[in-house]
């Protein structure tokens, strides 16, 4: 079909009409604006235009139109939904090609007085990229999402609990080369075992022998685990300020809530109460225990008093730094319970530890298997509901974009893990583009958007990574993968 450009008034036809005189295409002029970019083609003259669109991009035909010199080639775009014009000549008509690369809505109209071609894109558009199958139970599917501000990628697993095996996973120990040789060359040294590790995801699923895997729970340099994790029954680390948790249980179903815990110690007959579990002892009021998880030794100052138990009873009792057993473990007691403690606890004495996990809904239930701590809450019930305040996160996480890691669960059931890429780090190269990253308003509306019931945000930023079969799918920020303390995993 083909339309006049001089008049506001649209003249269409079935054919193609030729004019007495060319008309020229005198120059290009793009505007950007928050909902749109507009592309003006300048004409001077009567033409017809004609207008094919193909999934790539449209092609404009502008009959018996010659073009200015400058007006031939490619013009380049600085806009992410047009990212080039090309203008090419061909048997007394020009031909305009706009490539586009999202599924964004357009409009082509002429005006008058000037005369002139103007073509609206607008900016807001969902493309729900192709998808696989992984494994019965677990499909890979990718998002792309248009917004005013530029866009944003994200690439998502869909889980079934009941068909796919999901838990969390500490990093493990990957020795350099250069410890391997050392170890090698001096097989007598004494090697100190740290407290926690960290590494990539794709190694931490490799060694879990997982399909897939995500970032889990945040984590500070060393790797130890900010906030509850808890794998296969044993408590690995503690709440902070009762921040929301995925809850997975042993019967294969999975919730959303906030995490307390209710930990105490009897020894000699007192109680109590315990302020930490595997972490360093700070506080003169401190009672931390510390598992197998923490590594071979407390480490902790000469200020406090330490009992290791084994079974149930008091084995030992010293000042400080003791030897963690591995099925046991080892109070540590500020300087507040210290002397208490040295004139009142023998070895041999009873000790009785009791750790009790208190979700806030009473609609959790079943035996709770796996923790893995996160927060804010995005989503609770269907509704947006984001506790980034009540949570007590800093602004570095709470406000602005980035990249994110979220975890959803669907009406029926299933779980979808999202991985939202965010701006990198490193230097972009000419005319490369970028996804936004999300705030956490904007990711909570995508879970809702993709049909989550509850959702959770997990660690993100450069943590944020989606591994599928030792590949990452998601552009992390840093350029490459980050060494992460734990991550999820899909077997």
């Amino acid at each position: 079909m083909t339309k006049k450009i001089l008049t506001a008034t649209l003249v269409a036809g079935s054919l193609w009409f030729g004019v007495a005189q060319a008309a020229v295409l005198t120059n290009i002029r793009v505007n950007s604006y928050p909902q749109k970019i507009r592309i003006v083609f300048d004409v001077e003259g009567e033409s017809y235009y004609g207008v094919t669109q193909a999934e790539s991009g449209l092609t404009i035909a502008l009959l018996s139109c010659e073009a200015a010199p400058d007006t031939v080639g490619t013009t380049s775009v600085a806009d992410w939904v047009v990212r080039e014009v090309r203008v090419a000549k061909g048997q007394g008509n020009l031909y305009i090609n706009i490539p586009i690369e999202y599924p964004v809505n357009y409009e082509v109209f002429p005006l008058s007085d000037p005369s002139r071609l103007v073509v609206d894109f607008g900016r807001a558009f969902t493309k729900i990229e192709q998808g696989s199958k992984l494994a019965e139970g677990l499909e890979y599917f990718g998002v792309v999402k248009g917004v005013e501000a530029g866009y944003m990628v994200a690439e998502i697993l869909k889980v079934d609990p009941k068909k796919v095996d999901i838990f969390p996973r500490l990093a493990s120990a990957s020795p350099t080369l250069l410890e391997s040789m050392g170890e090698f060359l001096n097989p007598w040294a004494k090697k100190r075992v740290p407290h926690f590790f960290s590494d990539r995801v794709s190694n931490i699923a490799s060694q879990g022998q997982a399909l897939a895997a995500v970032n889990g729970t945040y984590f500070s340099y060393s790797g130890r685990p900010l906030g509850v994790l808890m794998i296969d029954k044993e408590l690995v680390s503690y709440p902070i300020s009762d921040r929301t948790a995925l809850i997975l249980t042993d019967d294969n179903r999975a919730f959303i809530d906030n995490i307390a815990l209710n930990a105490y110690a009897i020894i000699g007959g007192s109680r109590y109460d315990i302020t930490g579990i595997n972490e360093p002892r700070a506080n003169g009021g401190d009672l931390i225990v510390y598992t197998k998880y923490y590594g071979e030794l407390t480490e902790t100052p000469g200020n406090g008093y330490e009992l290791t138990a084994l079974n149930g009873k008091v084995v030992e009792a010293r000042i400080g730094n003791s030897r963690i057993p591995e099925n046991g473990l080892v109070l540590s007691a500020g300087a507040l319970y210290a002397e208490n403690l040295l004139t009142t606890v023998n070895r041999g004495d009873p000790v009785e530890v009791s750790i009790e996990v208190l979700p806030y809904s009473s609609s959790v239930n079943g035996s709770l298997k796996h923790l893995v701590g996160g927060g804010p809450r995005l989503l609770k019930s269907g509704m947006i509901y984001i506790t980034k305040y009540e949570e007590k996160f800093r602004r570095d996480i709470a406000r602005g974009r980035a990249a994110r890691t979220a975890v959803g669960i669907l009406e029926d059931g299933q779980l979808l893990f999202v991985t939202v890429d965010g701006k990198p780090r490193r230097k972009l190269k000419r005319g490369e583009g970028y996804s936004l990253g999300m705030t956490l308003t904007e990711l909570a509306y995508f879970m809702q958007s993709l049909g989550a019931r509850d959702a959770l945000n997990l660690d993100g930023g450069g943590s944020s990574t989606l591994v599928v079969r030792g590949v990452v799918l998601n552009r992390p920020t840093d350029g490459k993968p980050r060494m992460v303390g734990n991550a999820i995993l899909f077997k």
